[in-house]
């Protein structure tokens, strides 16, 4: 066999070879999951069914005198809003709706990341998970429509 047939049917072989094997794909990395969602995950994981917070709601609101509302929270239910002067807040209650309880929160800010707001800015507790720090710019371009609202002072009931 010539010197030029036998590395023909070596080159032919080679590419056979080569082009034979399965490809490797490049592997898919898993999805993350959002903050929102590991920090929802964390708080659900800790099955606390009766606390209190204190929340400020920083805007250009009307009732901004009031801040900070402390709120308790028992078996998912309101069971108090009080203002920064011990008294037990009464009229428009609605205003405060978004955020009398922790899953409410979490439903407020999971409502302006899907699109209520421009943008969105969120800190959980570490410990809990809950949201405690949150700048939300419903309108990027509108002027005095931000809120800011922190949570602190958690304390879980017996």
């Amino acid at each position: 066999m010539s010197t030029l047939k036998r590395s023909t049917i070596i080159f032919v072989l080679f590419v056979l070879t080569a082009c034979s094997g399965t490809p490797t794909a490049t592997p898919t990395p898993a999805p993350t999951a959002s903050p929102l969602t590991e920090n929802r995950q964390k708080w659900e994981a800790q099955n606390v069914s009766h606390y209190r917070y204190q929340i400020s709601l920083i805007c250009f609101c009307a009732f901004s005198d009031k801040m900070p509302l402390t709120i308790e929270v028992k078996d998912g239910q309101t069971v108090s809003i009080l203002d920064n002067q011990g008294q037990q807040v009464t009229e428009s209650l609605e205003l405060f709706e978004r955020y009398d309880s922790i899953e409410d929160i979490f439903s407020t800010v999971e409502a302006a990341l899907n699109g209520e707001a421009d943008q969105v800015k969120a800190e959980y507790n570490p410990e809990y998970g809950y949201p405690q720090s949150v700048d939300i710019d419903y309108v990027e371009e509108a002027i005095d429509d931000e809120l800011t609202f922190v949570v602190d002072e958690f304390d879980v009931l017996e």
